[in-house]
Parts: C-alpha cells; structure tokens; sequence
C-alpha cells in the first residue's frame, strides 16, 4: 500500500519493483497461460471436429500472443522511459497493427468456413481465465502471504 493507503502504485515505485512481479513470476504465467491453452486445444479434440478445434486454437493463439506482447510492450516502456507521445503513437500503431492482422486472418478463415463462433470466443477468453486462475491459485504466495 503506498502512502495515500491505497494499492495504486506511482510509475515511479512501479519501476523500482514495489508493485510489479518479479520476472520469475511473469515467466510462470506465460507457462501457465500456454497450459490452460493447451488444455482448451485437448478438450476442442475430444468434444469437437476440426471447425471446432481451429477457432479454439486460432482465439487461443491470438490471446497468447497479445498477453505475450502486453507483457513485452509494457517492459520496454518502463525500462526506457519514451516521452509521452511516443509511447501513445507506438501504442497506437502496435494495436492497430495487431487489429487488422487478426481481421484479415478472421475473414479469410470465416470465409473459407473453418470457423466457429462460439469456440472462437471460449479461445480468446485463454488469456484472461489464465489470468484469473493464476492469481487465485498463486496469488497469496505471489503477496508473501502464504
């Protein structure tokens, strides 16, 4: 808790390590993140056909890979301290970089009929149930308090 008593660290205690994870710790994410992908990717193979895999592969492969980028972008904007603006302009340009990649992909495949919808969705939610998992699982130890 900083000095205000709430959890909302300053960019400054940010960089000096208070409220960010150790690199241990974000290693340990990306590896749990790619097992609850892999997870969903199993469970598509047995419940469904190939429709249903692909779009559970394809949404997970696009989770990932964002948390992966987020994750990568947010390190090198701390570590290296651009002026606002640049860092608004690179931002801008790695997202909609990103954004039209994915709808072209999207719409060649949506076109070519090997997506389904409702498991496209369950593989882009890999990373955010990733997320919600790990830190019930490991967030007391990840604190100090376990």
């Amino acid at each position: 808790m900083n000095m205000t008593g709430s959890n909302a660290g300053t960019l400054a205690e940010l960089k000096a390590g208070l409220f960010a994870p150790s690199t241990g710790d974000v290693k340990r994410l990306r590896f749990f993140a790619t097992a609850v992908f892999a997870v969903f990717v199993a469970v598509a193979a047995i419940v469904g056909g190939f429709g249903v895999v692909f779009s559970v592969a394809f949404g997970g492969a696009v989770s990932i890979l964002n948390l992966y980028y987020l994750e990568r972008f947010c390190g090198i904007v701390l570590s290296r301290e651009p002026n606002p603006g640049v860092a608004k302009l690179m931002m801008a340009f790695s997202f909609y970089g990103r954004l039209a990649a994915v709808a072209i992909s999207l719409y060649y495949f949506v076109n070519a009929g090997w997506i389904e919808f409702p498991a496209l969705f369950a593989g882009l939610s890999v990373a955010p149930v990733s997320i919600f998992v790990w830190h019930f699982a490991f967030g007391s130890y990840i604190r100090g308090e376990a």
